[in-house]
């Protein structure tokens, strides 16, 4: 019995020992493969990149600090800033408040004129050269209605509204051509975004791609691993190579400071918004001018002439008269229709009207329900970086550690979430320009001078 204990013990003891030993060997081989293989790669990155895999978070920051982190990620920072002097090339708002200046002294000018007062000169002289006679005429004459200064108000007035909605249709062409150059002005700044992240994406994959070789030389990865890699950097290097001969531009202090804010920022009340865009539609407006117009369609009473004169007269035969006397023509028949007329067509452009507020109701409602979905997509993401973070943080501290399990390698880990984090990171931008874009067009649609004419803010 004694000796069965002691065999027992012996071999217990052999089994403690070259557990030990295995232990400081694996322990040891690691730590050869990690002083061999970093497990971040350090890249330098264009300025408008915050470094991700390299600046990441210690062990001990907290969820509120990673949450902070997160968000800050998705901001612009001021590489993307240009200065507003530097834009030299006229912009279309600039010759649009030209317009607008033309546009009010020139209707100003029209309403404070007459093309005529309806009071004329009359004179008249005629020699009979035969009998040695002469006449002749001197007076004047005041004409009222048809061709005096009755019609000439009304054909004033008509050149007003002629002109006003000349101007409306002239404003609203040049507005959607405003938004056209807002529009392509976001896909240049887009342009320097897609610029950035090919640039950073190549810078890692290249390093990346130099270590997971030697590793495969070392027997620690694949073939099919390196050519993955190889695969994803000839993509990054073609999207970059594509943006750096594209056009591309920044943004003025104020567009910074609102592509910042804008997962905080809520919209003003949707019935407002629309208001908003039916109160300042030039369209409406045209609708208006049409049915102001409608009533100078043609009726019986521009027919009706009055005209006053008194004149100084002398006929042949020395016939000498002073003339005071009035003109009447007044038409025998009259124009029922033309009321009926008038009241269908106002009826049409109603109609016409009702139409484009409906439109603008729908369009106000799709902008505005996209505005929210964006601005939830880029919480969501801010969501998603923080996990990328929480990620990291877990895969240094058991790289730190060594508390690894089978098939469970920190570096690699590591390496894989710094690519997400940069393609999350860029995509979040892209969704802060997709949410501006809709912020452009609801300005379009309201006629708002500003961006934050759009927002409400707590009392």
């Amino acid at each position: 019995m004694k000796h069965s204990l002691h065999h027992f013990l012996k071999w217990c003891t052999v089994i403690v020992c070259l557990a030990v030993i295995w232990t400081f060997f694996c322990a040891s081989v690691s730590a050869d493969n990690f002083a061999r293989f970093p497990s971040t790669v350090k890249i330098t990155t264009h300025s408008l990149v915050v470094t991700t895999a390299a600046s990441v978070m210690p062990v001990s920051v907290s969820g509120n600090s990673i949450k902070m982190r997160a968000r800050a990620l998705t901001k612009f920072d001021k590489s993307i800033q240009v200065d507003a002097a530097e834009q030299t090339v006229k912009s279309i708002h600039d010759i649009m408040q030209e317009l607008e200046n033309l546009e009010k002294d020139y209707i100003d000018t029209l309403q404070d004129r007459r093309s005529s007062y309806g009071l004329f000169a009359l004179g008249e002289y005629d020699d009979d050269v035969e009998n040695s006679e002469t006449r002749y005429l001197a007076g004047l004459e005041w004409r009222i209605f048809n061709d005096g200064y009755y019609e000439a108000v009304r054909r004033d007035t008509k050149k007003i509204l002629q002109t006003q909605l000349e101007f409306y249709q002239l404003r609203n062409d040049m507005k959607d051509r405003q938004l056209e150059e807002d529009l392509y002005n976001l896909f240049l700044v887009e342009n320097f975004i897609h610029l950035a992240h090919y640039r950073e994406k190549t810078t890692f994959l290249k390093q990346l791609l130099g270590k997971r070789t030697e590793q495969m030389a070392q027997g620690y990865t694949t073939e099919l691993d390196v050519f993955d890699i190889r695969r994803q950097l000839k993509n990054a290097q073609n999207k970059f190579a594509f943006y750096r001969e594209s056009s591309s531009r920044g943004v003025v202090a104020d567009q910074l400071n609102t592509l910042n804010v804008l997962e905080f920022v809520k919209l003003k009340p949707v019935t407002t918004l629309i208001e908003l865009a039916q109160s300042n539609s030039y369209n409406l407006k045209i609708q208006d001018n049409f049915i102001e117009r409608s009533e100078f369609f043609p009726a019986w009473v521009d027919d009706i002439a009055v005209n006053i004169n008194a004149s100084y007269k002398q006929e042949f035969y020395e016939k000498e008269r002073t003339i005071l006397g009035i003109e009447v023509e007044i038409p025998l028949m009259l124009d029922t229709s033309r009321q009926s007329l008038v009241d269908t067509q106002k009826r049409i452009y109603k109609y016409q009207a009702k139409a484009i507020k409906y439109r603008l109701d729908q369009r106000v409602k799709k902008l505005f329900s996209f505005f929210n979905f964006q601005q939830r997509r880029l919480l969501g993401q801010q969501e998603d970086l923080e996990l990328l973070f929480a990620k990291t943080q877990k895969n240094e501290k058991k790289e730190q550690f060594i508390i690894q399990q089978l098939a469970d390698d920190p570096a690699r880990n590591l390496d894989s979430i710094t690519l997400n984090m940069i393609d999350a990171r860029y995509e979040a931008l892209q969704t802060r320009l997709k949410i501006y874009e809709i912020i452009l067009k609801l300005m379009t649609l309201t006629q708002a001078d500003s961006a934050t004419a759009l927002f409400e803010f707590p009392e």
